[in-house]
């Protein structure tokens, strides 16, 4: 079962890995040793610009491959370059900003913001309590 689940999950990045080498002029896939795969996961990160993930992904597909179906050692991958992962930063408002916002509410909508910001409650945490009480 386990050996099913990871062939479905690498079948896609193996067959980007065997189409990015298949050519006449190479050698078959199953010679490679780990410099030609690093320089592989290089190309992914430079020339196809494809997310951290998605390279990740291709390097572990290349490993089960070898390691599982061809029953081979890889050997030493080296150094290879990294795709860029982005920079996730979170959305939070300045004090500041809060009361700017704050500032052009009334009523209660003005108290209820206020108080969820008070509280340091996040709207989808206080709608799905709000809808864990109606329904």
């Amino acid at each position: 079962m386990l050996l099913r689940l990871a062939i479905a999950c690498y079948s896609a990045p193996s067959r980007l890995a065997l189409d990015a080498h298949d050519s006449p002029r190479k050698a078959p896939f199953a010679t490679l040793r780990g410099i030609e795969v690093g320089e592989f996961l290089t190309d992914l990160a430079v020339q196809r610009k494809v997310s951290a993930s998605t390279q990740n992904q291709a390097l572990n597909a290349v490993v089960f491959l070898y390691h599982e179906v061809l029953g081979q050692e890889l050997g030493e991958i080296g150094n290879f370059q990294m795709a860029k992962r982005p920079i996730r930063q979170p959305l939070v408002l300045t004090r500041k900003e809060v009361q700017k916002v704050l500032s052009h509410l009334q009523g209660e909508k003005k108290l209820m913001s206020g108080l969820l910001y008070g509280a340091g409650i996040r709207i989808s945490t206080w709608l799905l309590s709000l809808l864990s009480v109606i329904i």
